[in-house]
């Protein structure tokens, strides 16, 4: 039985990968082997003094940069079976200015899709597109993850207040 669930999840993950150029992040899960390789999750709650212009709070960090997210820019909407849910996450790099501003803050939106399997909640991404300049980084976020994308998936259910209704 487990066998035969799991050929189906394999398959309905390939099948979607192939519609929607989603990348199936359910067990995408920090690695405490490797706690500080590729962007990690962070908790805002246990670093509340870390928020971008003291509205965004932390959502993760890499070596180079940290990753804010603008609760207020959060929604959700159903299509079918899914959930669709997007956020705005700002990334930071490239140090400081004078003032102690990031000298670089660069904002993507993410976009996920969830539903539910068997009483299994699935989690893709579908896309992250950079804002300014509409290029897709998807394949980028998804080889550097090390946590964070699920983490962020969660966090924007929550400001999108759609995580109440999701197991």
């Amino acid at each position: 039985m487990k066998k035969i669930l799991f050929i189906t999840m394999l398959m309905l993950s390939l099948v979607a990968n192939v519609c929607f150029a989603s990348y199936n992040i359910t067990n995408s899960n920090h690695d405490l082997l490797k706690p500080y390789l590729g962007i990690i999750p962070m908790n805002e709650e246990e670093h509340p003094d870390h928020m971008l212009y003291g509205k965004y709070p932390i959502v993760g960090a890499s070596e180079p940069s940290a990753y804010y997210i603008d609760p207020s820019s959060c929604n959700y909407y159903i299509e079918g079976d899914y959930a669709i849910v997007g956020c705005l996450v700002y990334n930071t790099g490239g140090g400081a200015t004078p003032d102690g501003s990031p000298a670089k803050v660069t904002p993507a939106i993410y976009k996920f899709r969830t539903f539910s399997m068997n009483n299994t909640r699935i989690i893709m991404l579908d896309s992250v597109v950079l804002q300014k300049t509409g290029e897709n980084i998807t394949k980028s976020m998804v080889k550097w993850d090390n946590g964070f994308l699920k983490r962020l998936f969660w966090k924007s259910a929550y400001y999108a207040d759609l995580s109440q209704y999701l197991d």
